[in-house]
């Protein structure tokens, strides 16, 4: 079978979302609460965690993020 990857769209991090969702309605921490995957936790280190509990539970190869967060996701890179 061909490899697949998978790539996952995070809405947010810790209890935010960009103001483009939140028009919409969505709440970071209404979506946290919920045990949502689309939301990184706010701590770098957390995000490395996850990224990879997400990497070997469901195959994520890859996490796209908002412009928005991109500095404070951007440590995590070097954690995982």
């Amino acid at each position: 079978a061909p490899d697949v990857s998978l790539s996952l769209q995070a809405f947010g991090v810790g209890d935010r979302v960009p103001a483009y969702l939140a028009r919409q309605g969505f709440s970071g921490s209404a979506l946290q609460e919920a045990g949502s995957v689309v939301m990184l936790p706010g701590d770098p280190a957390a995000i490395a965690d996850q990224a990879r509990e997400r990497a070997e539970r469901f195959g994520v190869d890859e996490v796209v993020v908002p412009s928005d967060f991109v500095r404070e996701v951007a440590p995590a890179i070097a954690l995982v």
